[in-house]
Parts: structure tokens; sequence; C-alpha cells
């Protein structure tokens, strides 16, 4: 199986108490941290995850539903929000192969 590739990727970030939660819309997969900064590097992390998950079980990655549409309609409201630099290109390696990595910048915004 050849590493995915995705088109877009959108991710929607809100507060919840002293967290913030970032939450991908077209995989229904979230992560969470205290700080903004850190927050970037734990999404990209858990959608590189994710997609490796998937490379090495052969499986699609666009297999699970996206999230529930209630994040879609948040997100459509919310603020586009444009980090100070590029999320980091994470990439799982598998014995030195890559199995996947962010493919592209997902689009963030900030619904506070």
């Amino acid at each position: 199986m050849s590493t995915p590739t995705i088109k877009g990727i959108s991710v929607l970030i809100t507060r919840e108490g002293q967290w913030f939660v970032a939450q991908c819309l077209e995989i229904d997969v979230a992560t969470q941290a205290k700080r903004l900064e850190d927050l970037y590097h734990e999404i990209s992390r858990t959608i590189v995850s994710h997609l490796a998950f998937c490379h090495e079980l052969g499986a699609d990655p666009f297999a699970v539903d996206p999230a529930p549409e209630h994040y879609w309609k948040l997100y459509r409201r919310a603020a586009v929000l444009h980090p100070s630099s590029p999320l980091p290109e994470m990439v799982a390696r598998d014995d030195g192969h890559v199995r996947a990595r962010l493919p592209v910048q997902p689009e963030m915004r900030i619904f506070a």
C-alpha cells in the first residue's frame, strides 16, 4: 500500500476549561494540549499516527467516519487560525522506511 495522500485537512480548535482541543474533521480523531503551540504538534502527531496505523493494517485511512456534523457547523463559523510557523512535518517510520507523513498543512480554525 502506498503512502496515503490527502487533498485537505480541516481542524477545529476549541477551548474546554484549561485545555485546547483539536478535532480533525475528515477523519474523526482529536487531541488536546494546555498550550496552543503544543496543540499544533499534537494534532500533527495524531493524524500521522492514524495514517501510519492504517498503512500498517492495509486499511483506507478514510474508511472511518468523519467528525460529527456539529463540529463541521462550528468549523464553518470559526475564525481562521494562522500559526506563526507551519506545523511540523511529522513522519512515522518503520525500520527507517516512511509509513506515513502529514501530507498537507491543515486549515485550522479556532472557535473560542
